[in-house]
């Protein structure tokens, strides 16, 4: 087995990370990409030149997850990928949490038949309308959901 030497940056800064790698495949002259992705976190990854930056996106097969690219297989060669991170969790996270509370703060304010004096000054800056807001956020926290559900599979 054949070891080459790769360089990754991550969105042209770097190299974040050297390691060495074995080529595999028939002729022994594929990259596992897959675990390279998963081992530092990528959704994607690029062909790296440092004349001209970040070339071809490079895929890789999704039997074995090697690379469609074949590479030369001489020992110690030197492999330069570029790599855009995955995004946080916290994000998505944060946001469904916070418009999680503001329903519930507003379905109580409601709920009341007095409601807070803050409550009504928030009526009279946004015209009045409470129950359109509360629509307004149950349908932002609801996209939110199907949309994250959706990027994550």
């Amino acid at each position: 087995m054949s070891e080459v030497d790769v360089e990754l940056y991550i969105q042209g800064r770097g190299p974040q990370h050297t390691f060495k790698a074995s080529l595999e495949g028939w002729d022994q002259n594929r990259l596992d990409l897959e675990q390279i992705m998963n081992e530092y976190r990528l959704k994607a990854v690029y062909a790296f030149s440092i004349g001209s930056g970040r070339g071809q996106r490079l895929m890789y097969n999704p039997r074995n997850g090697l690379s469609v690219v074949p590479y030369s297989g001489k020992p110690g060669s030197l492999i330069r990928l570029d790599g855009d991170p995955k995004g946080s969790l916290m994000v998505p996270i944060l946001k469904i949490s916070l418009a999680a509370f503001l329903i519930s703060i507003l379905t109580m304010a409601f709920a009341l038949k007095e409601p807070p004096k803050f409550f009504s000054k928030l009526q009279v800056l946004a015209g009045g309308g409470g129950m359109i807001w509360l629509v307004c956020l149950v349908t932002m926290f609801v996209t939110q959901l199907t949309r994250h559900n959706r990027q994550s599979k």
